[in-house]
């Protein structure tokens, strides 16, 4: 019934397959949109560029500013990780932004991060140090207090996007489009 619904809200207003999202803030303004350039390590200490490590999966991108937000981001990423943790081509990344001015920190700041996540997810945390502002306009994060999460497509275009914490029908909307863009490249969306 609830993806009856969704349908039905998709079909209504007009959506294509090239933008599945939910008509909520930010998601209106940056869907269909490239996730823009970012160059940063991971916590494993490898180079990442986004949108380059964004080809061929559909990938959860969650920004925060704040260390208060990680509940926000937990928020959806342990649903997301559970169901789709068994598909090579749906993942995700999680990426903390700071200013520029604790890049200096950048190295007890990582390791601090490291010691509280778990090994095996250290290469999806990319810690971005840098001008922050340029991230927040283009992906309209205006809220520094909260979360952001970006399902961007095999090509690094954001297909869904929301802010705040997850909840049932908001991570219905995002399985959904998962389930959409996997179907679209064939992929096996299944648990």
């Amino acid at each position: 019934m609830i993806k009856l619904i969704i349908l039905v809200t998709i079909l209504i207003s007009g959506m294509t397959k090239s933008s599945y999202s939910q008509q909520v803030e930010p998601g209106k303004k940056v869907t269909g949109e490239i996730f823009p350039e970012l160059k940063t390590k991971n916590l494993s200490g490898d180079m990442v560029r986004l949108p380059d490590a964004l080809n061929g999966k559909v990938t959860l991108i969650l920004v925060a500013f704040e260390r208060g937000a990680q509940e926000i981001l937990d928020s959806w990423l342990v649903p997301f990780s559970e169901k789709f943790k068994s598909n090579e081509k749906i993942g995700f990344f999680e990426i903390p932004m700071l200013k520029g001015r604790w890049r200096l920190m950048a190295k007890f700041i990582d390791r601090g991060m490291r010691g509280g996540i778990p090994a095996d997810k250290h290469k999806y945390i990319i810690t971005y140090y840098g001008n922050i502002n340029k991230y927040r306009e283009k992906l309209s994060m205006e809220d520094t207090s909260t979360g952001y999460v970006f399902l961007t497509d095999k090509d690094g275009k954001i297909r869904w996007a929301n802010n705040g914490p997850a909840d049932k029908f908001k991570l219905d909307n995002l399985f959904y489009t998962v389930e959409l863009l996997s179907k679209e490249y064939n992929f096996d969306a299944k648990e």
